[in-house]
């Protein structure tokens, strides 16, 4: 769409030896795309979010993928396959640190400290 990249993850566990990216742009828009073993990409799916700017994203090991929001502190988690919205969150976070491998996620709340929660 032109606008600004404000965050992007690639992951390349996938078991088809796929390279899966996520990008998430100022205008409200996280899009998941593949490169595949041809080195052509291909677009899983686009979505605009309502009210969130993506500073980061993620992916997690259940399929799904996490978005951060820069202005409103947000937590929202998307389906894999088609970008879905299954869970909004306000966190009211700071900063977020991502652990795949345990499972969860730290934010810096910006009134208390950090919380942790659990990606699911």
């Amino acid at each position: 769409s032109g606008f600004e990249i404000t965050c992007m993850v690639w992951d390349l566990t996938s078991s088809e030896a796929n390279m899966w990216i996520a990008v998430g742009t100022r205008d409200k828009i996280v899009q998941v795309l593949i490169l595949n073993t041809n080195l052509q990409l291909q677009a899983v799916f686009s979505v605009r979010l309502d009210n969130t700017v993506p500073k980061s994203v993620t992916f997690a090991d259940n399929g799904c993928v996490y978005v951060f929001g820069l202005y409103d502190g947000n937590f929202i988690k998307l389906k894999g396959d088609n970008g879905t919205v299954t869970k909004n969150t306000a966190a009211n976070c700071g900063h977020a640190a991502v652990n795949q491998k345990r499972g969860m996620f730290v934010v810096d709340n910006a009134t208390s400290g950090f919380t942790s929660y659990r990606l699911e």
